[in-house]
């Protein structure tokens, strides 16, 4: 893991850059207060506009598999036949539940030692075990959208689809952040990490599903958070990412859904903002003694003035 942080360490970009829309007043408030106070805000996953942010898949057949490994004998000697169903032999049940596929096994063998009267109930009741195995997998998702934190972060001030997307259409800001300025220890720098874009639509977590009991573990949150489809690569995102319910037990329930981030160096304004945004941000970066920038479109591309 020290290895790892530190490789990731090296290849962390010096500027990350945060767009943001002031387009309501809200928007504007949340803007500028993230400015005055260096402060970022944490959404949800479901805030996020990747309908697909925080899902997983999980292989069901390949989970109901490995329950084998923790709970046979468990299951073994608390086994009690259907009412109605001739005991099974002893070595017939352990043979199904330790065979591949043992829980349709499980339930041929039922039905063998089973009435044909009440095969019709015993079906019921393997349909609403398989449903509810199923429930339990894909509530992965669900725990994962509902407790994954997260502020994105992108390597350029000058990407066009995100000046239109994130930045109301060239009249919002753009907000620098100085990586550069913490040093390689800080708890900043190891915390942040950069997307995997992969063509996989959905992070696969079946093999981090059998390796916990518990259907939700903090180390599955790295994978769950940091998965985007391919299509999303052109962001070049790095991301903050945590668990809700471990920042709320960090700060005693007082979180707020907002980081600390210290570390803003300059602040980029859109071609189209407002005369009253544009007044606005230059009282707020003099008082800070913060670079302030204008838009500007070259032959080259895009380019900033510096306004003070």
């Amino acid at each position: 893991m020290k290895k790892g942080l530190e490789l990731k360490d090296q290849h962390i970009p010096s500027k990350l850059y945060h767009y943001k829309s002031l387009e309501s007043d809200e928007k504007e408030n949340y803007a500028f207060d993230e400015i005055e106070t260096q402060t970022i805000y944490l959404a949800s996953a479901t805030q996020l506009n990747d309908l697909y942010d925080c899902v997983v898949y999980v292989d069901i057949d390949k989970t109901t598999e490995k329950l084998t490994d923790n709970r046979a004998n468990e299951f073994i000697t608390n086994f009690i036949p259907p009412e109605g169903a001739h005991p099974i032999p002893h070595e017939e049940l352990v043979a199904a539940y330790n065979s591949v596929g043992w829980l349709e096994n499980l339930r041929e063998l039922i039905l063998k030692y089973s009435p044909k009267e009440i095969h019709k109930s015993i079906d019921e009741v393997y349909e609403d075990l398989r449903l509810q195995l199923e429930a339990a997998e894909f509530d992965i998702s669900r725990l994962a959208q509902e407790r994954v934190v997260a502020c994105c972060l992108t390597e350029s001030n000058s990407n066009l689809p995100m000046w239109n997307h994130y930045a109301d259409e060239y009249k919002g800001i753009c907000i620098e952040y100085g990586m550069d300025k913490f040093p390689k220890e800080s708890i900043y720098r190891e915390k942040i990490f950069p997307i995997k874009y992969s063509r996989e639509l959905v992070p696969d977590m079946t093999e981090y599903n059998l390796l916990y009991d518990k259907k939700y573990h903090p180390d599955m949150l790295k994978r769950i958070a940091l998965h985007k489809h391919i299509d999303w690569e052109y962001e070049r995102e790095w991301r903050f990412a945590f668990d809700i319910e471990m920042c709320k037990q960090a700060t005693q329930d007082m979180f707020d859904n907002k980081m600390k981030l210290p570390c803003i160096s300059a602040v980029y304004m859109g071609k189209d903002i407002s005369a009253q945004h544009k007044e606005c941000l230059l009282n707020i970066t003099n008082k800070m003694k913060m670079p302030l920038f204008y838009m500007k479109f070259g032959l080259k591309g895009i380019e900033f003035i510096r306004e003070q």
